[in-house]
């Protein structure tokens, strides 16, 4: 029974083609699954990946053209990484920029990228601004609209904020990722803004690393598990942080109640949702709405060629779900995996 949308919900998704698919700049490739209370709809866009792509990209370019002719050695995921919603925007992430999408249409209006717009997650955007994670150098970047630099910096093992950055003229959407799984030193994945402070997702702490603007050192707030867990993505409503661990669980952190600080050190306390209903090899994206909690699961290497999207209610009870199948969309015998990313929604629970 299909999942029951209210009033619109966006899922980006990525693939992996087999090395011997042969993938021509002019194709467009799935990323983006809208579903409605009409029906549901893929969205196919063009993906540059080397230098010379960008020339012949249909969309405005806006920020940098490739500052170097090295080409990837080996090919990166297609798709749409993180999303973020913005007014009748919809932004969407991939390996080398972001796309800014008509919400309505789903139409391309610009392509945003410059030499640190690379290996993109989750990402977060205001009217001025658009702050974003390079995962492998444990580095923050902000930029304008434009795809202008507004400022970058590095978080070294002590905490530092590091402004002066080694090979500044590094154009890193064109440097390969030495291997599969988490890079860097803390490999960010998720950004958000609360309040003024930045907050990052650490999939090698298990922790929260927090920016505070104008001091020069970040700091962790720290989450008290019960279980094995490795947090990705996250979303922060009515207080609490609703994070996703990539082993299919939920996890709801947040202060606890009732206990002695001069007994214990203690920051938030975690509750774990095994998400033991559906097969658990992959929890990925969440959007916590005014009713319900979504999320994506399935979607690794060694399962099959398709990926739900789960309902919950604020209870955390399993609802509903809906699969996406790439046999829909294309041919199974040319990918190797896809796998839902992000979610967003029309009636998120922080909306204005």
């Amino acid at each position: 029974m299909p999942v029951a949308i209210e009033p619109e919900i966006d899922v980006s998704f990525v693939h992996g083609f087999h090395d011997h698919v042969a993938v021509d700049i002019n194709d467009e490739h799935p990323a983006l699954w809208s579903l409605t209370p009409d029906g549901e709809e893929t969205h196919s866009y063009h993906f540059p990946f080397t230098p010379s792509d960008f020339e012949s990209l249909p969309y405005p370019l806006l920020g940098e053209m490739p500052r170097t002719k090295n080409e990837l050695k080996r090919r990166p995921r297609y798709g749409f990484t993180g999303l973020a919603k913005l007014k009748d925007r919809l932004l969407a992430g991939s390996w080398n920029g972001i796309y800014s999408l008509n919400s309505s249409t789903k139409k391309v209006e610009s392509f945003l990228s410059n030499r640190y717009s690379c290996y993109m997650h989750r990402f977060c955007a205001d009217e001025q601004r658009i702050i974003f994670a390079m995962p492998f150098m444990d580095m923050v970047v902000i930029m304008s609209h434009a795809g202008e630099i507004i400022d970058r910096f590095m978080i070294d093992q002590s905490l530092r904020i590091l402004r002066d950055i080694p090979d500044d003229e590094i154009d890193w959407r064109f440097a390969d990722k030495p291997w599969s799984g988490p890079t860097g030193l803390f490999h960010i994945n998720h950004v958000q803004t609360i309040g003024q402070d930045i907050y990052l997702t650490s999939r090698n702490l298990g922790a929260l690393i927090v920016i505070r603007p104008g001091e020069d050192h970040a700091s962790l707030r720290t989450l008290n598990y019960k279980t094995p867990t490795c947090v990705h993505d996250g979303d922060f409503v009515d207080g609490k942080f609703y994070l996703t661990s990539i082993d299919g669980k939920i996890l709801v952190a947040s202060k606890p109640q009732g206990f002695d600080p001069k007994l214990f050190r203690y920051d938030l306390q975690v509750e774990c949702i095994r998400l033991d209903e559906v097969e658990n090899n992959w929890c990925r994206g969440i959007e916590v709405t005014s009713k319900y909690i979504y999320t994506t699961i399935d979607g690794r290497y060694d399962s099959d060629l398709s990926f739900g999207l789960l309902k919950l209610d604020r209870e955390y009870k399993l609802i509903d779900q809906h699969r996406f199948k790439w046999s829909n969309v294309g041919n199974v015998d040319d990918i190797r995996y896809v796998t839902g990313f992000d979610i967003v929604a029309q009636d998120h629970a922080n909306a204005p």
